[in-house]
């Protein structure tokens, strides 16, 4: 093993930061954690009993610790420091608050297959246990920069339990699957990569530079993480698929959740039998966990009434969702994990209810052909997280996402026609020019087809609203006002003339709505506060002035508002502030407004 370590090293290498970097707090661990993303993809983990980051890069700990600083929380410092060209060796650190609080390293190899557990360090006791003296050094080192110090690294330390948790045969690992490629790309040719087309009568449901562009995307070789599972407890004929990641219940799973909820009796809403049909409509295999979703928005004292003492053990109801970005907004933002454990206990009474689900597990194990690219799936491969987002279970679980890490194997002129091409069609449903931002509602509240829906996300641009404008005008929807280098003045649906595409959103969606509203209405005078004649944006039928704050960010701007909002309350002048945050629920703001909430 010592002369295979220097294959698994990286030199560190420092480089610029690019994209938005959030901090959110993450439903998921049983210890109080906050993810760091850049552009929603995770960068780090931040236990905060602990002050301990871990990063997924090296190269993003300064940037993902300066994101958490800002947010208010005080990360551990490091004990050292990297510098350029440092050989780094491939880790991934995770802390697994089941086993205590305990720091998992394991080896980051190119298939999923092949990620060993290689060392646990107790962050109690600051005991480290590692499979290899080979590996101690690089271990100690990451840890040292996380800000650690172990203080013995005797295996004994640890009770034998962790101990057993660690991959200790290195002749398993797999060595030989370390060079197999990427996931994607013309290399990518072992037996669970494939390459798919777009059906004929799905391609007829978009414009041809869109069909054009997915199938760019789709003749890509992909990875089937399916295949690569193959582990007894995968699947199995009485079970089917199950895994944290995806799947529907087994009928373990459907025992545990009915001993459980016959603890925890709650009445359940009179109509909940109409919320199960419309779930089994959708996906017999995934209704339980769509009951529950629906059942959530429609009932919400009904379940602010279920019941969460003890309920960990109803958890793998949560994790049908799948990862963190097929589940709703309010799962993924709780930081007490109750929300979660309401959802594991509104599985169990739906279980509950419905009694005979013994068709559950074979109805999950059914062929059908996607609607996409006619491969055939079964229901079991697919997150019921995905399924309540998209509406549709009739697409297989290669075809629900958009596959970024292709874009760079295709054609960039097909790309970018296709992506030019969506953007039109979405403003086209709309009725409207709309942000990056609104796309999902849009999406969500059945005015796109769902087949229709997740063949334009398959080509629609990402990344921040100011590069969402740039394709808007690309794509020929702000008229002829656009100029690249001071912004542009374009006409709204309503004949009013915005000075940016912020402006333009807004004016739109007041048009559309039917809501009157007056442009450009002047604050009062005042010597001290608007002695140049202020203007706001909008003035409304009851006298709400209204400001589209696009550019808060800056010093200058946010002081200004400062002063119309200090200027409106002298006044008596009701003043409603929209930022890029509003736009996606702008229906609710000016329902507020209206009632005078």
């Amino acid at each position: 093993m010592c002369g295979l370590i220097p294959e698994f090293t990286v030199p560190y290498s420092p480089g610029a930061v690019d994209g938005s970097v959030t901090v959110q707090g993450s439903p998921q661990s049983r210890l109080p954690t906050m993810l760091v993303r850049r552009d929603r993809k995770k960068i780090g983990s931040y236990l905060i009993s602990h002050r301990l980051l871990t990063v997924e890069r090296e190269e993003d700990r300064q940037v993902a610790a300066d994101a958490l600083t800002l947010a208010g929380f005080d990360v551990l410092p490091p004990l050292e420091e990297c510098a350029p060209g440092d050989g780094l060796l491939r880790l991934t650190a995770n802390v697994i608050g089941a086993w205590g609080n305990v720091l998992v390293f394991e080896l980051r190899f190119p298939s999923p297959r092949n990620s060993p557990r290689v060392a646990l360090y107790d962050l109690d006791n600051r005991s480290l246990c590692v499979v290899s003296g080979v590996l101690v050094p690089h271990v100690r080192r990451a840890l040292a920069l996380m800000g650690l110090k172990p203080a013995t690294t005797e295996p004994a330390a640890l009770p034998i339990k962790l101990r057993d948790k660690l991959e200790w045969q290195h002749e398993l690992w797999g060595w030989s699957q370390i060079h197999d490629g990427p996931a994607f790309g013309p290399d990518a040719e072992r037996g669970d990569s494939i390459t798919r087309s777009l059906m004929p009568e799905a391609a007829a449901r978009v414009p041809e530079d869109v069909a054009r562009a997915v199938n760019e995307i789709f003749a890509v070789p992909v990875k089937d993480p399916f295949i690569v599972m193959d582990t007894p407890l995968e699947y199995s004929e009485t079970e089917g698929f199950w895994s944290y990641q995806h799947g529907v219940l087994g009928r373990s799973n459907l025992a545990k959740l009915r001993a459980v909820a016959s603890r925890r009796v709650v009445s359940m809403p009179g109509d909940w039998r109409e919320h199960w049909d419309s779930a089994m409509a959708l996906s017999p295999s995934h209704a339980p966990a769509l009951t529950a979703l629906s059942l959530h928005d429609e009932h919400p004292e009904w379940w602010g009434r279920l019941k969460t003492e003890g309920a960990r053990e109803q958890l793998h109801g949560v994790w049908l969702l799948g990862h963190n970005d097929k589940k709703p907004e309010w799962v993924r933002t709780d930081m007490s994990g109750v929300e979660e454990d309401r959802f594991g206990a509104a599985v169990a009474a739906v279980v509950t209810m419905v009694k005979d689900l013994d068709w559950l597990v074979p109805t999950s194990l059914i062929p059908q052909d996607c609607a996409l690219c006619g491969r055939p799936f079964t229901p079991s491969k697919l997150a019921a997280g995905h399924v309540a987002q998209l509406r549709t279970a009739k697409v297989c679980h290669l075809c629900v996402r958009t596959w970024g890490e292709a874009l760079d194997q295709t054609n960039a002129a097909v790309l970018e026609a296709g992506a030019t091409s969506a953007v039109s069609e979405v403003v086209r449903y709309a009725g409207r020019v709309i942000s990056a931002s609104m796309v999902p509602g849009l999406f969500a509240d059945g005015t796109v087809e769902p087949i229709t829906a997740i063949l334009l996300r398959q080509v629609l641009p990402t990344g921040s609203e100011g590069g969402w404008v740039k394709w808007l005008a690309r794509a020929g929807v702000l008229g002829e006002g656009w100029r690249p280098s001071r912004g542009y003045i374009s006409v709204a649906a309503d004949g009013h003339e915005c000075r940016s595409a912020f402006e333009r959103i807004i004016d739109d969606y007041l048009w559309a709505k039917g809501i009157p509203h007056e442009t450009e209405p002047i604050y009062p005078y005042d010597a001290e506060l608007n002695a140049n004649g202020s203007r706001a944006d909008w003035r409304l039928p009851d006298g709400t002035f209204v400001e589209a704050a696009g550019m808060m960010s800056q010093v200058e701007y946010a002081a200004k508002m400062a002063r119309k909002a200090e200027l409106a309350a002298k006044h008596g002048i009701r003043l409603l502030v929209l930022t890029e945050s509003d736009l996606p629920r702008l229906y609710e703001v000016f329902e507020v407004t209206r009632t005078g909430g």
